[in-house]
């Protein structure tokens, strides 16, 4: 599944890679999922993953919204997505960075398109 000249996404070897033209984001968008989690969201295509890292009760999600004409956005939840709808099941990654810093980044981010 390829996607812009922003990012890369290698869904065969379990990783989702965003590089972004600000150094600072890069590395940030190096994600990991458990194939366990792998799931199909809605018809929209919701996208979601948790932080590994901060606090444990409740994790900060971000989730990629992926409308009908294949253009997506980046946003922040303030909840686990499984809490939007329980009809819904959610698509899972686990992101190697500070959540806070996370939250920070991704309100920065803009349009993404595959």
């Amino acid at each position: 599944m390829p996607w812009n000249s922003l990012g890369t996404v290698t869904p065969a070897h379990g990783s989702f890679s965003y590089f972004s033209q600000s150094a600072s984001l890069a590395e940030f968008f190096r994600l990991t999922y458990a194939a366990s989690t792998f799931t199909k969201v809605d018809s929209f295509g919701w996208l979601a993953w948790r932080y590994i890292g901060g606090e444990e009760t409740l994790p900060p999600v971000l989730a990629m919204r992926v409308y009908p004409d294949m253009r997506g956005r980046l946003i922040h939840l303030p909840y686990p997505p499984q809490m939007i709808d329980l009809g819904y099941v959610t698509r899972q990654f686990e992101i190697r960075k500070n959540w806070k810093d996370a939250i920070f980044w991704s309100i920065q981010i803009e349009e993404l398109i595959i």
